[in-house]
This record gives C-alpha cells, structure tokens and sequence, in this order.
C-alpha cells in the first residue's frame, strides 16, 4: 500500500510541532563580526563575504545546484546561509551543512547525530558520539532527491540541536514523572533501543525513514526527524490501545491507519503502555520461531 498525502500532513504538522517546543538558551553574538553561535565566545575566523564570490569563474550549472540546496533546506525551515572564505554553511543554531563550489561539482557535508554508512558518501569523520560528518559530492540537479532530502532534514536537526540531550530542567522534570508513576514520556533513542531489544530485530530503512523489522517484515517505524513512532498494530489491537490511551496512540490518517498503522506520541505515551504495544506488533510480524522466544 502506497503511502497518502494524508499520512505526509501528519508528518509535516508534527515536525512543525517538535520544533515549537523545542526551546534552548539565546544565541552569543560575535561583536566583530555580527555572526552567532550556540556556544558563547565560540572559536571562529571573522570575516565579511559574499556570496557571489564563490562562484566567481564557476559555470553557471555549478549556482544552480547551490540554489537548489538552498530551495531544499529553505523547504524544511528558517536558515542562515552564510558565505565564508572558501565554503558556504548553513546554520539554524549551529552549522549543519556546508559546501564548497568547484568547478564541476559541488562538494559538502552534513552533519549527522548518528553515523550513517552509504556509498553515496565519500567519508565520515567522527568528532564525538553525536556528532559525524558525511561528505558528499552533487554532480547533477538528479542528486538532489528523496535521499538526499532525508539528510539535509536530518542534519537540520543538528543544527536546531535537537539531537541533544534534554537541559537538566528537561532531564529532571522526566526523572520526576517516572517516579510519579511514568506519566509519559520518551525518546526516539528509547523507542528505538525498546524496538532492538526484541528477538531477532533489526534497524533498516524504508522511505528514507527508520524502521525495525523481525524477519524481513516491519514492526515499527520512526517518523519525520524521530519525532514520533509508528506500530503496525491490527485494526482491533490499534481500537484497544487508542481507547486506552489516547494521549499516545492516534491512527495514522488515510489506509495505513485503517489497516492498523498507529502513531505513537513519544512525548506522553506511557513507556510501559507502548511496550505492550510494541511487543503487540512484533508479534503480527516475527516468525513462528521467534514468537516462542522470551520477550523483555
């Protein structure tokens, strides 16, 4: 079954959701310079450039792919581009891409919260364990897809820094709750590590999103930039969850959800709900075999 324009609404409205929330400290500003950073009194060359001067001598298919990187990340959200002496970078609250103009082709980075093998990037350096960068090279406008729409979003989340850990008032209003009773609430990291801790899962990839299967078929997804879950529950296991627990559960919009795909709110879905549910769904999928295995 094909995905809807329903289901991608969805999507849309709860990127845009996850970013209203997300609040951090205000950016230093350099006097100097007039640029600003997250970190205050951040290491950095000052300097005023334009951005015409980097493609200065550069045929004009080379400006074209840069506005089409640019058109694709002004597409997800704000952005500052700013030239610098031999790159242009893109940043939210930190940098999350760059790339340099040559003369056939435009090479750059993004920067990932996760290490990605690909063959369509030429290296990846890691600086720590939430921060990596994926060199690519763009040839051609072709390039510019699905997949490599899928990192630029990715990484814009560096950028936001919402690939960090909660602030300590964040982190101690979680602790707070789960002594409470576990009102709700968790990670894209928690949901994948409770995903991975059943029998004979995997991560892999569909649509350009994760996903974890048990024998070959998918269980259970991460949606938009890791914003919100879905189980692949069925239609009469979904009826019960949502009737539960309606602050974490919700069908999918469109057929998906009609066949039992369920969205799962990470932000107030009980862990211990989501884990039943969780499990409800590897089951629908795992081999004979694996059902017998012990679950956690």
């Amino acid at each position: 079954m094909a995905p809807d324009t329903d289901y991608n609404s969805t999507r849309s409205e709860s990127l845009k959701t996850a970013r209203q929330k997300t609040k951090r400290p205000p950016l230093w500003r350099c006097q100097q310079c007039g640029r600003s950073f997250a970190n205050r009194n951040q290491s950095h060359a000052c300097g005023r450039h334009k951005l015409q001067d980097r493609f200065d001598g550069k045929p004009p298919e080379i400006r074209a792919l840069f506005k089409g990187v640019a058109a694709l990340v002004k597409s997800i959200g704000p952005v500052r581009i700013l030239p610098e002496k031999t790159r242009i970078a893109f940043q939210v609250r930190m940098s999350f891409a760059q790339v340099t103009p040559r003369q056939r082709w435009l090479d750059g980075h993004v920067v990932l919260a996760r290490r990605l093998e690909h063959p369509r990037f030429r290296k990846i350096e890691t600086f720590s364990p939430r921060n990596h960068l994926h060199a690519f090279r763009l040839t051609s406008l072709a390039e510019i897809d699905a997949e490599f729409h899928a990192w630029i979003e990715e990484a814009y989340r560096v950028g936001e820094q919402r690939h960090l850990p909660p602030t300590r008032r964040a982190a101690k209003k979680s602790a707070s709750s789960a002594r409470l009773g576990n009102r709700g609430g968790m990670t894209a990291a928690q949901f994948r590590s409770m995903a991975l801790s059943l029998p004979g899962a995997i991560e892999s990839a569909h649509m350009n999103h994760p996903d974890f299967r048990v024998g070959g078929k998918i269980f259970a997804t991460l949606g938009g930039n890791e914003e919100f879950g879905v189980v692949m529950l069925s239609p009469d296991e979904q009826r019960e969850f949502v009737a539960a627990e309606p602050k974490g559960f919700a069908p999918v919009k469109g057929g998906w959800g009609r066949s039992g795909s369920t969205e799962v709110h990470l932000e107030t879905v009980r862990t211990v709900t989501l884990r039943k549910a969780m499990t409800a769904a590897w089951r629908r999928r795992a081999p004979i075999e694996k059902r017998k295995m012990r679950t956690k």
